[in-house]
C-alpha cells in the first residue's frame, strides 16, 4: 500500500497510475505532485488519485484475509514432483523446474530459509519465458522468529536462454516467480545481494535494501514496507 512505502523510493520512477491512501499527504504545485513533501519527477498529476471520504480503491483488509489465506495453502503443499533442488555446493546452488510436467500451472517448491540467508547466489532454472506459463511458488519453511536478515543473489534462467536476468525496470521476461515467507510476523531485511521475484509476507515486515524485483506484500497495519536503499521493480 503506497501510504507505507517510504516516499523516496517514488522519486525516480515512472508509473502508469498511483493510487494514494486517505493518510498521505499529496499535493500538486506546479504541475508537480509532492508526496510528504517531496516532487515525484516521474509522477503525473494525472496519475494520482486518493482514497477520500469513505471511499476505498482497494479494500485491504479484505484483500489481505485473501493473502494470508492463499500463503496458508501454498505453503501446505509438498513440493511438485520432478523439482530438482541442490544446495550442496554452496558456489552453485539451484533450483531447476525444468523437467516438472508440462502443463502443470502452479509449480510448488520447498526451501530452508537458512539458505536464504547466505550470500552465495541461488539459481532458480527452466522458467518459462511465456507470459502463461507456470508460476513457481517457493514455501521458504524453517524461518525463526524474529529478526531474520536475506542475503543471497537470486539468479533466474529462462528456457528461452536468458539468463541470470539482471534487476531492472523493465524486464524482457515475465516474472513467474513467487516467494512464501507465510504469516508469521517476522522482520525481514534485505541488505545484500539482489532479490529477484514477488514476495508475500502478509505479517511481516519487509526492509529492502537492496533492489527487489517483484511485488512486495507485507503487512499493512502495524508493519510495513520500507524501501530504505535499492528499489523495488514491480
Amino acid at each position: 500500500m503506497v501510504q507505507n512505502i517510504q516516499s523516496n523510493a517514488f522519486r525516480n520512477k515512472t508509473f502508469n497510475h498511483v493510487v494514494l491512501g486517505k493518510d498521505v499527504n499529496v499535493s500538486i504545485e506546479n504541475n508537480k505532485v509532492l508526496i510528504n513533501g517531496i516532487t515525484m519527477a516521474n509522477l503525473k498529476p494525472e496519475d494520482v488519485s486518493q482514497d477520500i471520504n469513505g471511499q476505498t480503491y482497494i479494500d485491504f483488509s479484505d484483500v489481505f484475509q485473501q493473502l494470508m489465506t492463499a500463503s496458508t495453502n501454498y505453503a501446505s503443499t509438498s513440493q511438485s514432483k520432478d523439482v530438482i533442488s541442490n544446495y550442496s555446493d554452496v558456489n552453485n546452488r539451484y533450483i531447476d523446474v525444468s523437467k516438472v510436467a508440462t502443463g502443470t500451472q502452479i509449480i510448488y517448491v520447498s526451501i530452508p530459509f537458512k539458505y536464504l540467508s547466505d550470500p552465495q547466489p541461488i539459481t532458480i532454472k527452466g522458467i518459462s519465458n511465456s507470459v502463461t506459463g507456470p508460476t513457481i511458488v517457493i514455501n521458504v519453511t524453517d524461518i525463526p522468529d524474529g529478526n531474520q536478515n536475506i542475503s543471497t543473489q537470486v539468479q533466474l534462467n529462462y528456457i528461452d536462454g536468458t539468463n541470470s536476468l539482471p534487476n531492472s525496470e523493465g524486464h524482457t521476461e515475465p516474472n513467474h516467480v513467487l516467494w512464501n515467507l507465510g504469516t508469521d510476523g517476522q522482520t525481514f531485511n534485505f541488505g545484500s545481494g539482489r532479490f529477484m521475484g514477488s514476495i508475500l509476507a502478509p505479517n511481516a515486515t519487509i526492509n529492502a535494501g537492496v533492489n527487489v524485483d517483484g511485488n512486495i506484500v507485507a503487512n499493512v497495519v502495524t508493519n510495513v514496507v520500507n524501501i530504505t536503499g535499492g528499489e523495488s521493480h514491480r
